[in-house]
């Protein structure tokens, strides 16, 4: 048996997959969420870029809540535990 990883680019791609699976012809396993960030920062490390400055994190972090702000998003809110949920009361 041969495991090969497959990125569908077109997504009537995924239909012949399907079909295939469905004549026991492949088995098909999606990736879960921590094998997709594992090959994420495989591919990250593998850049050889180097990591971003605090300045520069807080600079693209500044940007995004300055567009958010300018369409109307506004800003993030934080959220309000219910009464319930508070301790002693």
């Amino acid at each position: 048996m041969e495991t090969l990883q497959i990125e569908i680019i077109e997504p009537r791609a995924k239909q012949l997959i399907d079909d295939l699976a469905n004549l026991d012809l492949i088995r098909v396993t999606p990736m879960g969420n921590k094998a997709a960030f594992k090959k994420l920062l495989e591919k990250m490390r593998s850049s050889g870029s180097e990591l971003p400055s605090e300045k520069e994190i807080a600079d693209d972090v500044e940007a995004v809540r300055s567009h958010r702000v300018a369409n109307g998003d506004g800003p993030l809110k934080p959220r309000v535990r219910p009464a319930s949920a508070t301790l002693g009361h």
